[in-house]
This record gives C-alpha cells, structure tokens and sequence, in this order.
C-alpha cells in the first residue's frame, strides 16, 4: 500500500467510524427540513452600533462546533485567540439554543436555518451567520440529497448580506455532506453557486445575493481528500472566488493532511492579510478548529453605508418566532 493509499484508507476509516458511531447511536430517522424557506431563526444583540474604525480590513471566522455540544468551551476558544472580535462569524453544526447563547455573549446579532432535526441528539442542526454588523437579504440553500447511513442527517447553506463596516458583504456559509465523492462535492458546491450568484436555482428569489463587490464564502466542506478539495475548488474558482491560502488541519483527529475539511474563498476584491488555524487539543468545544482570515477592502471602497436601508422587521418575518418560542 502506498502512502498515498493509506491516507485516503485512513481518511475513509477515521471519519467513517464517526459516522457509525453517531448512526448507532440515533433511535429514529432524521427529520430532514427540506423547504428553502426555512424554518429561520434570527435575533439581535447589538446594544448600539458597532464600532467602525478606519481600518480598512474586517476578521471572518468560520467554526464547525460539533453538533452544538459545547457553545461555552467554543467561546472559550474563540476569545483566547482574539477570534471573538470577528465582523462575520459563520458557525456550523449549531442548533438553535448555541446560537442564540453565543450571539447574546458576543453581543451579536445572528440568522440560523437548521437544515435537521437530528437523530443523535434531537435538536436543531444547522448554520448560523453572526455578526456585530447589521444583517440583511439571509436566505436558505437546499443542497442535494446525499443522506446515507453513515451521515443520516441533511446538510444546508445560508446566504446573508452583512454591512460590515458600512460596506456591503456577500457571505455564504456552506456545510457539505460527509462522505462525498468528487463528483458529489462539486454538485453540492455547484448548486450553493447558482442559488447564491445566478438563477440557476429551485428558490424561485434566487440569485439569492445581489452583484457585490465584496464576497466571502466559508465553512465546512468535508474535504478529507485532495480530489475533493480540487472539486470544490474548480468549481468556486469559476465563480470568482479564490481559496484562502495558509489554513491547514481543521480536523482534530485527522493527520497526514487529511484533515483540511474546513476552508474560506472570497472575491478577488479582497486581499488576505492574515489567515490560519486556531489548534487546541483540548477544551476546543468541538472537533473541529476555527478557521480565519483578515481581508481587506481593495478599488474603489464605497461610501459608508451608501445604500444601506434599516430594516427593522428582519428578525420578527413570520418564519422567526419569538424570544419566548425560541427558548
């Protein structure tokens, strides 16, 4: 057996075993969410306007926090290492109680669709967009349906326009299927590109973004081997966006480079000034690391908040309940 081989076999055995852990565990069948209208969940935080310095550059953190579990040591990680001050934070694997608690202990405001009520711990599964910035134009991406025995739950992608810093932002939070084949990954991918930028899409809203100048696409793809990872980058690269360079292993308990699961793209208008891995073995809150990268604005920056239209009805749509239902 090659080296090669044995990472693949071992990238296949590591997360496979996972997967049946968790399938073994389940005592009934996933309770997949499979209208691209929801359910949504969005709230706000922010006492007052957040604080727009003249830099020119914003933080975005993206954090795979296993299954929910553990928002406390989450947060933990995220302050130790200055993530908490990010201006977007995509989190994935969350359910509705670990967002709300991390969005109010960050003073952030959020948007959350779970894509699942999950079988293993019957709560909410899904992905979160938060941020101290206003949060706007959020929707829902249903991916195709890749469930299996192994990853019995479905998996979503949202959409949100965040005013980071007055400047429009296009962010796309994705969350792949485990135990994808290249072929699987690029169509997964493919279908989050043209909700989000064309419409080439089943939600009849899409192009679910506007053209904007700046975007940043981020999150968990299951990328465990380096076929996958040339999938999803070929089909990204034709959209415009280009990988973040400098993340490495995002995975705890992948090595060999297995472990590159999680990953953030943006425009070309946005130049990487920094960019990596927060690792920790311990107290982590997940079995994931989060990833990060700080941009910066390039061309023709437009004025602050040109455009920008309060909308003070986005976290009471009918689709989001109440403070009282959500708890």
């Amino acid at each position: 057996m090659t080296f090669s081989s044995l990472r693949i076999w071992l990238s296949c055995a590591l997360l496979g075993v996972g997967a049946v852990l968790i399938a073994g565990c389940a005592s009934a069948p996933a309770q997949n969410y499979l209208d691209s209208a929801g359910p949504r969940y969005a709230g706000g935080f922010r006492s007052g306007e957040a604080d727009a310095d003249n830099e020119e550059t914003f933080l975005v953190v993206s954090f795979n926090v296993k299954m929910g579990e553990e928002p406390d040591n989450a947060l933990k990680v995220l302050r130790n290492a200055g993530l908490d001050q990010a201006d977007v934070l995509l989190l994935q694997e969350m359910d509705l109680e670990g967002t709300i608690e991390m969005a109010e202990d960050l003073g952030f405001n959020y948007v959350y669709y779970p894509a699942t009520l999950h079988p293993w711990s019957h709560r909410l599964f899904g992905v979160a967009v938060l941020s101290p910035w206003p949060i706007q134009g959020d929707h829902k991406i249903r991916l195709p349906d890749f469930t299996d025995s192994r990853d019995p739950a479905a998996k979503a992608s949202m959409v949100a326009l965040t005013w980071v810093k007055g400047t429009p932002v296009g962010v796309v939070n994705a969350h792949l299927q485990l135990g994808l084949s290249p072929v699987q990954v690029e169509e997964q991918v493919r279908v989050i590109v043209d909700c989000a930028f064309s419409g080439n899409c089943e939600n009849p809203q899409a192009p679910l973004l506007p053209q904007l100048q700046y975007v940043v696409l981020a999150g968990d793809f299951n990328t465990s081997q380096d076929g996958k990872m040339r999938a999803a980058d070929g089909v990204l690269t034709e959209a415009g966006l280009q990988r973040v360079p400098g993340i490495g292993r995002t995975y705890k308990y992948l090595f060999f480079g297995l472990g590159k699961l999680d990953h953030i793209y943006a425009s070309p208008t946005l130049e990487v000034e920094e960019s990596g891995q927060e690792r920790g073995f311990f107290a982590t809150g997940s079995d994931h690391f989060p990833v990060y990268a700080r941009l910066r604005f390039n061309g023709e920056i437009p004025e602050p908040w040109q455009g920008f239209e309060p909308d003070e009805s986005w976290a009471t749509r009918p689709s989001s309940p109440t403070r009282r239902e959500r708890r």
